[in-house]
C-alpha cells in the first residue's frame, strides 16, 4: 500500500474541475409565482413605478433586471455556484446609439477589469402587458442564468492563470 498521496492527487485533480454555473430552475419559478398569487401580476407594475411606461430608461432596464435576477435567486428559481453571490454581480445595459432593445452586460463587482471575452450578454424585450408568468420573463431568466454563468467561468478562469 503507499502513504496514501494517490488519493490526495485524486482529490486535487477532482477540485481543478469545478466548473461554476447559474442554474435556471423554471419550475421554482413557477411554483413561486403560484404560491404567492403574482401569475397574471404585470413586469412592469411589480418592478416599475409606473406600470404604463411603454420603454424603460437605461436606468430602468438595469434596476428592473438586476431585482428579477436578485428575486430569482431567493426562491431558488437561479441557483448559484457556491462561491458567488447575488450581490455579486451588477446589470448594466450596453449603449448601442438607436438600439431598441440594448443588450444587458453582466459584471462581477469585484472584478470590473475581467476579460470579456466569452461572456454571454442579456437581451429581453418586455412590454407593460407582459406578466412575470409570461415566456418573455421566462426567457429573460434563462439568458440571465447563462449570462451569469460565462462571468463566473471567466472568473474562475482568469484565477487559474
Amino acid at each position: 500500500m503507499g502513504s496514501g498521496r494517490g488519493q490526495s492527487r485524486r482529490a486535487q485533480a477532482v477540485q481543478a474541475l469545478f466548473i461554476p454555473e447559474a442554474i435556471w430552475a423554471e419550475e421554482k419559478w413557477s411554483e413561486f409565482l403560484k404560491s404567492s398569487g403574482l401569475e397574471r401580476t404585470k413586469i412592469f407594475s411589480y418592478y416599475s413605478e409606473d406600470r404604463w411606461k411603454k420603454m424603460l430608461s437605461e436606468g430602468e432596464r438595469e434596476k428592473l433586471t438586476a431585482e428579477l435576477f436578485k428575486d430569482a435567486v431567493a426562491v431558488g428559481a437561479i441557483i448559484l455556484s457556491a462561491d458567488y453571490e447575488v450581490d455579486d454581480f451588477e446589470f448594466k445595459v450596453k449603449s448601442e446609439k438607436g438600439a431598441y432593445n440594448p443588450a444587458i452586460d453582466v459584471f462581477l463587482k469585484k472584478r470590473p477589469d475581467l476579460d470579456r471575452r466569452g461572456v454571454v450578454n442579456v437581451h429581453y424585450s418586455f412590454i407593460n402587458s407582459d406578466t412575470l408568468s409570461h415566456s418573455e420573463v421566462r426567457w429573460a431568466l434563462a439568458q440571465i442564468a447563462s449570462a451569469v454563468t460565462s462571468v463566473m467561468c471567466a472568473d474562475v478562469g482568469t484565477r487559474r492563470r
